[in-house]
């Protein structure tokens, strides 16, 4: 049987893509030791620390137009991304309570999801997995809020082809609407807690580090094209 022929960029895109909005313009905080859980070691693929949770067995190649062996992400500053997530992965629950980086939404896109889903304006959060729209979420910036702030409900998600620069790269746990960083003050900060739950945690709270235990327990990588390829073309 002939090797099935390796997908381009544009319809692993296609495949990686969620049915909403084309991906909003956002304020990140720069991820830290603290929110990726260990500095990335020196190297030309950002992100690269997560590798060592899940090795990818070819050579990333992000600009050879074959996305199985990477690929680059435009909207998030051409960040090299070294292959495709599976589906169990994109798909994979994550805990109750984490922490990690916090970005904003530019003006008028979270509102837009909020609509879309029926949530009050002004409550809508976007988290890193697809899994939890709709879900209640309470959010704290250390240094920022004594309490915890909420409810506020899930409107959207990391998109698939952005999953692994979010997580491993910018260390995000959660963004928030333009209007909700308006009223905290804030664009970005390098830490927010999270609680998915009805309720605000109601004594001490344990959270992970959102990308370090998604890196540990959900990360992986895309290998069935491997057995397609021909004698030598898995590290092209």
């Amino acid at each position: 049987m002939a090797a099935t022929a390796a997908p381009t960029v544009a319809t692993a895109a296609a495949r990686q893509t969620e049915a909403a909005p084309a991906a909003p313009t956002r304020a990140v905080a720069t991820a830290t030791p603290e929110n990726v859980a260990t500095a990335p070691t020196p190297t030309e693929l950002p992100g690269s620390w997560a590798l060592a949770y899940a090795p990818v067995p070819w050579a990333v190649d992000c600009d050879d137009d074959i996305a199985w062996n990477g690929y680059r992400v435009p909207e998030l500053g051409d960040a090299c991304v070294p292959g495709l997530l599976t589906q169990r992965c994109l798909d994979a629950t994550i805990v109750a309570d984490f922490y990690g980086a916090l970005s904003s939404y530019a003006p008028g896109v979270m509102e837009a999801m909020e609509r879309r889903w029926g949530i009050p304006a002004g409550r809508g959060v976007a988290l890193m997995s697809c899994r939890y729209v709709g879900a209640t979420v309470w959010l704290r910036v250390p240094g920022v809020h004594t309490d915890w702030q909420g409810p506020y409900f899930v409107a959207d998600c990391s998109a698939p082809a952005h999953r692994y620069v979010h997580l491993a790269v910018q260390g995000l746990a959660a963004e928030v609407g333009a209007s909700t960083a308006a009223e905290w003050g804030i664009a970005a900060a390098g830490r927010v807690d999270v609680h998915m739950g009805p309720a605000p945690p109601g004594g001490a709270w344990h959270g992970v580090n959102l990308a370090r235990w998604w890196a540990a327990n959900r990360l992986e990588w895309e290998k069935g094209w491997l057995l397609a390829a021909g004698p030598g073309e898995e590290t092209r």
